[in-house]
């Protein structure tokens, strides 16, 4: 999730917004693996993960190209 969001940040793919909370939600997946923060971490995380697939869905929906 970091690595994508930063590519879309980078390469304005995504929207700017979209692509900082991705990094914020890898960032918190990262910290899992550290045991004081495995908690909090999982809990940014897994719910983070849910708003940032429905705002990348809306925002696809609105901004994606047309196919066919």
């Amino acid at each position: 999730m970091l690595l994508l969001c930063w590519a879309g940040l980078r390469g304005s793919s995504l929207s700017k917004g979209l692509s900082l909370l991705g990094i914020v939600i890898g960032l918190a997946g990262i910290a899992t693996v550290i045991p004081g923060m495995s908690d909090l971490g999982g809990i940014i995380f897994g719910l983070g993960f849910i708003l940032w697939f429905i705002w990348a869905g809306i925002y696809l929906l609105r901004h994606g190209e047309a196919s066919g």
